[in-house]
């Protein structure tokens, strides 16, 4: 059965997809009452809160259980790269499955399923934006999408300052409410990852020639990529590879 997040798995380089299996159906069988999502793009197993993330890097999966189990099996975690909230399991060296299972069941049982996670407030919808959704026939598939989805859309909207460039962004979210599963998280990308001071700052740290073969691949990147618009800005994704390959690279 096809899931979203074999559809992540599926997607990812062969090397990688051994450990991403066999980590994916570990965790399937410790938690069998989550929920499979796709959350900050990557998989996470749900219930009522994210419960832990996996995730493909260039040498090792990264796998996100919170930082407390991390605290309590830090003695059987040694052999292993940790930071405060991530574990690092190399592709060259077999997965640890009965420690990750017992990690999975301790954060299960540790979280607070109990209290609701808490929840952003939902963004008022502009009247003007309100009738083009009416228009569209597209209200209740807005009202559908989850609250981080249509927060960012408003807010990718609003932060445009030139009417023409909000009437093209207002397209864009019309058209994916109109084609159902579709939403391109360059809202987020372009409200946040291009400010001028993400983009001085890797500049800053990379030398002329770094910085010429750096934007290269950034642009075969987002040439890879589908829905975007042809004036998307080259440097949005100079920022963007420079982040992804940056941390690779670690």
């Amino acid at each position: 059965m096809m899931t979203v997040i074999t559809d992540y798995i599926q997607a990812q380089p062969p090397a990688a997809q051994p450990h991403l299996q066999t980590l994916y159906a570990t965790l399937k069988t410790a938690l069998p009452n989550a929920q499979e999502r796709i959350s900050y793009g990557i998989p996470a197993f749900w219930q009522q809160r994210v419960l832990v993330y996996f995730g493909v890097h260039k040498t090792h999966v990264g796998f996100y259980p919170t930082a407390a189990p991390i605290a309590a099996f830090a003695a059987e975690l040694k052999a292993y790269q940790t930071s405060k909230g991530a574990i690092q399991f190399a592709y060259d060296q077999p997965l640890p499955l009965d420690l990750i299972t017992r990690i999975a069941h301790y954060r299960l049982t540790h979280a607070d399923l109990h209290t609701p996670a808490k929840r952003r407030a939902a963004v008022p919808v502009p009247e003007t934006i309100a009738q083009a959704m009416v228009a569209a026939g597209v209200t209740a598939a807005y009202a559908a999408r989850p609250l981080y989805q249509r927060t960012d859309y408003l807010n990718w909207i609003a932060l445009a300052k030139q009417q023409a460039t909000q009437q093209r962004r207002l397209d864009q979210m019309l058209a994916e409410l109109t084609a159902g599963n579709v939403y391109v998280n360059y809202h987020r990308i372009n409200s946040v990852a291009c400010s001028s001071r993400v983009i001085d700052t890797v500049v800053k740290r990379l030398s002329g020639s770094h910085l010429l073969r750096l934007h290269h691949r950034a642009a075969d990147f987002a040439r890879q990529l589908s829905g975007l618009p042809e004036n998307f800005f080259s440097k949005t994704w100079l920022v963007v590879t420079s982040h992804v390959l940056l941390t690779q690279s670690h």
